[in-house]
């Protein structure tokens, strides 16, 4: 099944069909990208996005070939032409040999239930090393194996965990960890630097909570009271479970956090200028 989703794509500034989408983008060559989520038909931080995308590019010497500008109107025109003011956008640059194409398209979602927010989530442990792990970069080899390690143990995530036995980041979120009053994160240097990421710290900031950067061991897991993920789809989630140890998902500093970024959403969303 291509990873386009509903009918129409861009290709390089041109309105294509879905049918006509080749996935071997997402194989060949160095493909930088973004996932935006769209609410109201709002593209959510998109200034943090691209600001992400051209560090990714930066990091690996790559050219910027389409403007800012372009991308926002093409966004705008996808959700237009396809009639979705809901959903996830991927920016798919995709770099091989002398070729550089950009591709825009709509993919599908898979939001956390109301149940999951009140509950949590469960999540298992991974060895896994991510290279680079400051550039969003495809990594086919990184993300079916993680998925196959999230089936056979039926969680809804796992968490990587370096040779040292530290929690970098999950394999499509950032994980943040409370014990007593503080919250923390492991260090930007070992993680991708999340957009969600990065508002939950100034939320954190906002609401007076002490937020550390720090090396957590899986070992000293149980040393903490609550847990949650972040990402652009699914925002703040609380976690129940890691491997067998619980966790409080209703922990009153997590629902302040989760409260404050609705609150950074909605006033982005009402700020928004296209």
């Amino acid at each position: 099944m291509s990873e386009c989703y509903h009918n129409k794509y861009f290709f390089n500034n041109r309105i294509e069909g879905c049918k006509n989408f080749n996935d071997q983008y997402l194989f060949r060559g160095i493909s930088p990208y973004e996932v935006l989520r769209i609410i109201n038909g709002v593209p959510l931080f998109f200034e943090d996005h691209i600001d992400r995308l051209m560090n990714t590019l930066s990091s690996k010497n790559l050219e910027f070939c389409f403007d800012e500008i372009q991308l926002k109107n093409n966004i705008y025109d996808l959700r237009r032409v396809n009639d979705i003011s809901l959903g996830n956008i991927k920016i798919l640059y995709n770099y091989y040999n002398s070729e550089k194409n950009c591709l825009i398209y709509f993919i599908q979602h898979n939001y956390p239930s109301t149940k999951q927010y009140t509950s949590g989530i469960k999540l298992g442990l991974f060895r896994s090393v991510r290279e680079n792990p400051n550039a969003k970069l495809i990594n086919k080899t990184l993300s079916i194996s993680a998925r196959q390690e999230k089936l056979r143990k039926n969680v809804y995530e796992v968490l990587l965990l370096n040779n040292n036995g530290n929690i970098t980041e999950g394999s499509m979120s950032n994980v943040f960890f409370i014990k007593d009053s503080i919250v923390y994160t492991p260090p930007l240097e070992s993680v991708l630097p999340g957009i969600t990421r990065k508002y939950i710290i100034s939320a954190c900031e906002n609401l007076g909570i002490a937020i550390l950067e720090k090396e957590i061991h899986f070992n000293d897991l149980e040393e903490f009271d609550s847990v949650f993920i972040t990402s652009t789809s699914s925002k703040v989630l609380p976690v129940s479970t890691i491997e067998k140890i619980s966790f409080d998902p209703d922990n009153s500093i997590l629902r302040m956090i989760m409260e404050e970024f609705d609150i950074t959403i909605n006033n982005y969303i009402g700020n928004f200028k296209r």
